[in-house]
Protein backbone atom coordinates (compact mmCIF):
# COMPACT_ATOMS: atom_id res chain seq x y z
CA UNK A 1 0.00 0.00 0.00
CA UNK A 2 1.60 3.44 -1.25
CA UNK A 3 2.47 5.54 2.07
CA UNK A 4 0.32 9.10 2.63
CA UNK A 5 2.70 11.91 2.48
CA UNK A 6 -0.44 14.15 3.45
CA UNK A 7 -3.96 13.19 3.64
CA UNK A 8 -5.86 15.98 2.69
CA UNK A 9 -9.65 16.38 2.85
CA UNK A 10 -11.48 15.95 -0.03
CA UNK A 11 -12.32 19.76 -2.08
CA UNK A 12 -10.04 21.55 0.35
CA UNK A 13 -7.45 22.22 -2.71
CA UNK A 14 -4.75 20.40 -1.30
CA UNK A 15 -2.13 17.93 -3.26
CA UNK A 16 -1.74 14.73 -2.72
CA UNK A 17 1.12 13.24 -2.03
CA UNK A 18 2.28 9.87 -1.43
CA UNK A 19 5.15 7.36 -1.99
CA UNK A 20 4.71 4.10 -4.01
CA UNK A 21 5.42 0.76 -3.73
CA UNK A 22 8.77 1.37 -6.00
CA UNK A 23 9.74 4.80 -4.30
CA UNK A 24 8.31 6.85 -6.68
CA UNK A 25 6.68 10.03 -5.14
CA UNK A 26 3.11 10.19 -6.99
CA UNK A 27 1.23 13.56 -6.83
CA UNK A 28 -2.77 13.53 -7.88
CA UNK A 29 -3.48 17.35 -8.95
CA UNK A 30 -6.69 19.01 -10.56
CA UNK A 31 -5.88 21.15 -13.84
CA UNK A 32 -6.86 24.53 -11.67
CA UNK A 33 -3.62 23.16 -9.11
CA UNK A 34 -1.69 22.18 -12.10
CA UNK A 35 -2.19 25.76 -13.68
CA UNK A 36 -0.74 27.19 -10.06
CA UNK A 37 2.00 24.95 -9.83
CA UNK A 38 3.22 24.69 -13.41
CA UNK A 39 6.15 26.70 -12.12
CA UNK A 40 7.48 24.10 -10.20
CA UNK A 41 7.97 21.95 -12.62
CA UNK A 42 10.19 23.57 -14.47
CA UNK A 43 13.83 21.60 -15.09
CA UNK A 44 12.15 18.17 -13.81
CA UNK A 45 11.44 16.09 -17.35
CA UNK A 46 8.03 14.74 -16.40
CA UNK A 47 4.76 13.91 -17.89
CA UNK A 48 1.55 13.03 -15.93
CA UNK A 49 -0.63 10.52 -16.77
CA UNK A 50 -4.59 10.79 -16.57
CA UNK A 51 -6.11 8.01 -14.86
CA UNK A 52 -9.03 9.74 -13.28
CA UNK A 53 -10.83 12.12 -14.95
CA UNK A 54 -9.98 15.33 -14.04
CA UNK A 55 -6.81 14.35 -12.44
CA UNK A 56 -3.46 14.28 -13.54
CA UNK A 57 -1.09 12.06 -11.97
CA UNK A 58 2.63 12.87 -11.48
CA UNK A 59 5.24 10.20 -10.48
CA UNK A 60 8.83 11.02 -9.79
CA UNK A 61 12.02 10.06 -8.40
CA UNK A 62 13.28 11.51 -5.21
CA UNK A 63 15.79 14.18 -6.76
CA UNK A 64 12.84 14.65 -8.81
CA UNK A 65 10.74 15.42 -6.26
CA UNK A 66 13.25 17.62 -4.20
CA UNK A 67 13.24 19.58 -7.12
CA UNK A 68 9.86 20.08 -6.96
CA UNK A 69 10.21 20.62 -3.58
CA UNK A 70 13.00 23.44 -3.98
CA UNK A 71 11.19 25.54 -7.01
CA UNK A 72 7.94 25.49 -5.06
CA UNK A 73 9.83 26.97 -2.28
CA UNK A 74 12.11 29.69 -4.62
CA UNK A 75 9.03 30.16 -6.63
CA UNK A 76 5.89 32.54 -6.74
CA UNK A 77 2.76 30.95 -7.35
CA UNK A 78 1.02 32.95 -10.00
CA UNK A 79 -2.43 33.91 -10.29
CA UNK A 80 -4.89 33.45 -12.62
CA UNK A 81 -4.73 37.01 -14.82
CA UNK A 82 -1.58 38.06 -12.08
CA UNK A 83 0.82 35.99 -14.56
CA UNK A 84 4.78 37.54 -13.50
CA UNK A 85 5.44 40.13 -16.66
CA UNK A 86 8.70 39.88 -18.67
CA UNK A 87 11.26 42.30 -17.89
CA UNK A 88 11.50 45.24 -20.75
CA UNK A 89 14.14 44.46 -23.18
CA UNK A 90 17.38 45.04 -21.97
CA UNK A 91 18.94 45.97 -25.93
CA UNK A 92 18.15 49.54 -27.77
CA UNK A 93 14.26 49.26 -29.88
CA UNK A 94 14.45 47.16 -33.08
CA UNK A 95 15.56 49.39 -35.86
CA UNK A 96 19.13 50.19 -35.44
CA UNK A 97 19.81 46.34 -36.06
CA UNK A 98 20.73 44.73 -32.77
CA UNK A 99 18.78 42.48 -30.74
CA UNK A 100 16.39 42.68 -28.16
CA UNK A 101 16.75 40.52 -25.33
CA UNK A 102 14.26 39.78 -22.24
CA UNK A 103 13.39 37.68 -19.64
CA UNK A 104 10.71 35.11 -19.02
CA UNK A 105 8.27 34.39 -15.79
CA UNK A 106 10.96 31.23 -15.69
CA UNK A 107 14.11 33.76 -15.73
CA UNK A 108 14.44 32.01 -19.25
CA UNK A 109 16.20 35.02 -21.43
CA UNK A 110 14.29 35.56 -24.63
CA UNK A 111 15.99 36.75 -27.78
CA UNK A 112 13.50 39.14 -30.39
CA UNK A 113 14.98 39.00 -33.62
CA UNK A 114 13.40 40.30 -37.22
CA UNK A 115 13.55 37.45 -39.91
CA UNK A 116 16.68 38.98 -41.26
CA UNK A 117 18.54 38.71 -38.28
CA UNK A 118 17.53 35.24 -37.87
CA UNK A 119 18.90 34.34 -41.70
Amino acid sequence: KPKELEQPESGDGSIQVSVDEHGMYVLHLTMPQYKLLKYAFVGIPIKPSTEKPGIMTFRMTEPQFKKFQANQASGTPSQEGNEPKPKEPEQPESGDGSIQVSVDEHGMYVLHLTMPQYK
